[in-house]
């Protein structure tokens, strides 16, 4: 799920437009929320 995740947003970004770099940084917070859940799961 994170792999297709990332993968998403990485494509979003080539694109290199307003949209994409906005989906970028919504991204960027969305994935250290998941790996802060992650890590208190364990």
């Amino acid at each position: 799920m994170r792999q297709y995740f990332y993968f998403l947003c990485i494509e979003e970004v080539k694109e290199n437009s307003t949209p994409g770099k906005l989906i970028n940084i919504i991204c960027t917070y969305l994935s250290a929320a998941i790996q802060n859940l992650h890590g208190r799961c364990r």
